[in-house]
């Protein structure tokens, strides 16, 4: 139905270009696949996918880029961070899933 690939932060620079810091343990989820069939109507499958991913590692900060999927990740509750420089053009939003 759909997978996702996670990596840590080691990956990204990005972070730091936008003065957001996270855990050292924090996982991005650098996106998520829908089979096409069950895009269209919406299912909520990608839901599914972020809500399970969320019972998977209850005491990690989660966080994505959207890649124009803004209305997705605003409505999985995660918070919107901008940075910090105000910049918005050439620069993707990214969603964070705090833990306390």
């Amino acid at each position: 139905m759909a997978r996702a690939l996670l990596r840590t932060r080691a990956g990204f620079t990005d972070l730091e270009d936008a003065g957001v810091e996270l855990p050292r343990d924090a996982i991005a989820v650098d996106f998520i696949e829908v089979r096409a069939d069950l895009l269209h109507p919406r299912r909520g499958v990608g839901t599914q996918v972020i809500r399970r991913l969320e019972q998977l590692y209850p005491d990690h900060a989660l966080y994505a880029f959207s890649e124009k999927a803004d209305d997705f990740w605003f409505s999985t509750g995660w918070s919107f961070t901008p940075r910090r420089d105000g910049r918005t053009s050439s620069y993707r939003p990214l969603f964070i899933l705090w833990r306390v």
